[in-house]
């Protein structure tokens, strides 16, 4: 028959990306480590398949279990020690994020805080870093929104570099701050 449409009802079997053993970073998760890959039923759904098993580096008491091949949340393998480096070095030129308006300011760091990007992280630090100077310096009080994203910012990024860079979180927070303060000097 001309123009016939064959269905195929089998999903289609992904491949997994990453390997057991392996670090990556999973969404707002953070680092986590590839404990297994495992065959699930998910209850309640239709969802049939390869889940990842990740046990992140900060909680090894928690499991989070992620669709192999799905696309809805970030999900990298961890940088490298070069990259790592490269990214301390270029602290100083990475810019403060461009808000758009007050209105969208926590949609903005949404956006950023789910990309998975280091230099996404590393602006949302430096914009609310530099905010909360200057609102304090006004006699302000730190808005709890900018308090919370500061904080998930930080340890995203400072989790990633301290498991790379074999450095306590400390340490790298404090040479952060010492590149940030470089640049008001």
């Amino acid at each position: 028959m001309v123009g016939e449409i064959k269905i195929n009802s089998k999903p289609k079997r992904v491949k997994p990306e990453f390997e057991v053993g392996e670090l990556v970073v999973y969404g707002s998760n953070g680092v986590c480590e590839v404990h297994e890959i495992t065959r699930l039923t998910v209850p309640g759904t239709n969802k049939k398949g390869s889940y990842y098993c990740l046990l992140p580096v900060d909680t090894k008491t928690s499991r989070i279990y992620a669709l192999v091949g799905q696309d809805k949340i970030t999900m990298r393998r961890i940088m490298t020690k070069k990259e790592a480096s490269k990214l301390l070095e270029e602290v100083y030129d990475i810019p403060e994020l461009e808000i758009i308006s007050e209105k969208t300011r926590e949609d903005q760091y949404k956006t950023a805080l789910r990309s998975c990007d280091c230099k996404q992280w590393f602006s949302i630090i430096k914009t609310l870093y530099n905010r909360n100077k200057q609102r304090l310096a006004s006699g302000r009080k730190i808005t709890s929104t900018d308090e919370r994203y500061l904080k998930e910012a930080k340890k995203s990024l400072y989790t990633e570099l301290s498991v790379v860079l074999s450095k306590d979180k400390e340490k790298i927070e404090d040479y952060f701050v010492e590149k940030v303060l470089e640049k008001d000097a």
